[in-house]
């Protein structure tokens, strides 16, 4: 299945490249790179190299054929480490190009998206719900491809080798002309990579960015099931929430993923898209962590009792399990039971 994504990423872009798709799709790849170590000189020992700041880069790569002309921007969000790699910064970037996008192409209707399955960033229950919002609110059919394992490599991971050895070359000798941050970074990019050649058969311009600041968390939502197995989902323009087992290229599929039958000759590898309700957690049925009295089961480590009935987590001395209606206190590696 993984070989099959991958045959699909590739066609995908071939066919925007050609026209094929019209101006109404667009796709993007997004990543995010292993930490930029900012070095102060070019040879350095492994306590200096690990004791240094270390910037995050975002990368996203927006693929789009408008007005008979094909495009390809690779964009660098810059950040530092106070950023959090989480699905609500991730999706907001990845936002902001969708639309500026927009206002540049009014007869967009598809965005398709591909990345890698990273849990925390991109292939969890938070993104799920919150991009039916998002969706809706822009009035666009967003599809998300998640590459399979071992399967995620794709056009960011290639940009992020040039650029830090760009900088690595380049950026290092100039400690005093430019903030060793993120801030730094990219004005060093803007002034000093601006001949950086775009001739390839995909990048026509590079663009760079930074992020100050964290976007406000994703509302948090019921478990999604068979995460791992059906690796691409779909947000209509209404917000319903829609997931299949693999990716296709052909020109129904990408133009229009919704018709109804499908055309499409790889249905048995892709499977069909099914209707799904993931719905938000009420803040009453959350469960925390803490010290002290609680009314339930409850596992711990530490020192403390306990006392009631109910679900909790508390600290007790020792690893065990108590369960019972009075004060208890455990000791020991194994279960014990009182009353």
């Amino acid at each position: 299945m993984g070989h099959f994504q991958r045959h699909n990423y590739k066609k995908m872009i071939l066919n925007i490249q050609n026209g094929i798709y019209g101006d109404s799709v667009m796709m993007f790849t997004v990543d995010w790179a292993f930490d930029y170590t900012i070095k102060e000189s070019k040879k350095e020992a492994t306590t200096q190299w690990f004791s240094h700041k270390k910037c995050q880069i975002l990368g996203i790569v927006e693929y789009s054929y408008c007005k008979g002309l094909y495009n390809c921007c690779s964009n660098f969000v810059f950040s530092d480490q106070n950023i959090k790699k989480n699905a609500s910064n991730s999706i907001g970037d990845v936002i902001k190009r969708i639309v500026i996008a927009k206002t540049k192409n009014k007869n967009l209707k598809v965005v398709h998206i591909f990345s890698d399955g990273a849990n925390n960033e991109f292939m969890n229950r938070k993104m799920y719900g919150n991009l039916q919002n998002l969706s809706k609110k822009l009035g666009l059919t967003i599809i998300w491809n998640y590459f399979g394992a071992h399967h995620g490599k794709a056009i960011c991971d290639s940009e992020f080798a040039r650029i830090k050895t760009k900088l690595d070359i380049k950026f290092t000798g100039k400690r005093e002309k430019y903030e060793r941050n993120a801030e730094g970074i990219l004005k060093f990019c803007k002034n000093e990579l601006t001949l950086w050649s775009c001739k390839g058969k995909q990048i026509t311009e590079r663009k760079y960015h930074v992020r100050k600041g964290n976007e406000d968390l994703f509302v948090d939502y019921e478990k999604v099931d068979d995460v791992n197995i059906k690796r691409c989902v779909m947000w209509d323009h209404k917000g319903n929430f829609y997931r299949k087992h693999s990716s296709c290229s052909c020109e129904s599929c990408v133009v229009n993923p919704l018709l109804f039958p499908s055309s499409c000759k790889y249905l048995s590898l892709t499977g069909s898209w099914k209707l799904e309700i993931v719905r938000p957690v009420l803040a009453v049925a959350r469960r925390g962590r803490g010290r002290g009295r609680g009314r339930g089961r409850g596992r711990g480590r530490g020192r403390g009792r306990g006392r009631g009935r109910g679900r909790g987590r508390g600290r007790g001395r020792g690893r065990g399990r108590a369960r019972g209606c009075g004060r208890s206190r455990s000791r020991g590696d194994g279960p014990r039971r009182t009353k």
